[in-house]
């Protein structure tokens, strides 16, 4: 499902561009082509397994914020080591699954240092159907309100959901808690394995503070160009 709504104003600080590649020379690429344009950039599990701290590295030299999109989801000391581990790298921003449960959550409250933690909800490519299966229930909302609740109590710094998703979590939050969003497209892209998506105004007039752009930007011949086309919608 694809909401439109009219142009918002995008400041650079709200734009992620997702560096979903093992290729460390198309980041190279990215990066060297976008960082003027954009705030921040995530490195996810594909380059980091495949670079590791140089592509943490690449991000940092180039004057924009690092988001480490790992995901992580394990028992609550393993993942405190790791999260000792990633404040290490200059990351800004870290993700972690909210389905590991309030005491990993929590654990990673108490040691995570300066680095800011985003607990991660439902994935943007789970559709009704999957949250059925999953769940045992198609509401995807619901679930995500729970989620979101169990990230709150624990004390973490936001949360990654679906732009159909945060406006309903705004008001729930507390002052500061942050929402990011992928999933983030034009009305006439591609969604490859996305479920759940939207255009950046209306993630933005919903209550995102940081848009994660990917493939319809980082698969264009010329990504500058798309991601000014996209801005527009």
């Amino acid at each position: 499902m694809e909401i439109e709504v009219p142009a918002h104003h995008v400041q650079k600080d709200q734009i992620c561009i997702a560096l979903d590649t093992t290729d460390f020379a198309k980041a190279q690429w990215l990066v060297s082509c976008l960082k003027m344009d954009v705030g921040w950039f995530k490195v996810g599990l594909a380059l980091f397994c495949a670079h590791g701290r140089r592509a943490c590295d690449l991000v940092l030299q180039s004057g924009a914020k690092l988001f480490l999109d790992l995901k992580l989801n394990d028992i609550p000391h393993q993942v405190g080591l790791a999260v000792r581990a990633v404040e290490d790298t200059g990351a800004s921003l870290l993700t972690v699954h909210c389905l590991g449960g309030q005491k990993m959550l929590e654990k990673c409250a108490e040691v995570k240092g300066s680095l800011k933690v985003l607990g991660v909800t439902l994935l943007s490519s789970i559709s009704d159907e999957d949250c059925a299966q999953l769940f045992a229930t198609r509401d995807t909302l619901e679930v995500t309100r729970r989620l979101a609740d169990i990230a709150m109590n624990a004390r973490l710094d936001g949360l990654v959901c679906s732009a159909l998703e945060v406006g309903s979590l705004r008001a729930r939050a507390p002052k500061g808690f942050m929402r990011v969003v992928p999933g983030i497209s034009g009305a006439t892209d591609d969604i490859g394995d996305q479920a759940r998506i939207a255009t950046p105004s209306f993630a933005l007039a919903e209550g995102a503070d940081i848009i994660v752009i990917g493939r319809p930007v980082t698969g264009a011949q010329d990504p500058c160009q798309a991601l000014k086309k996209l801005l527009e919608q």
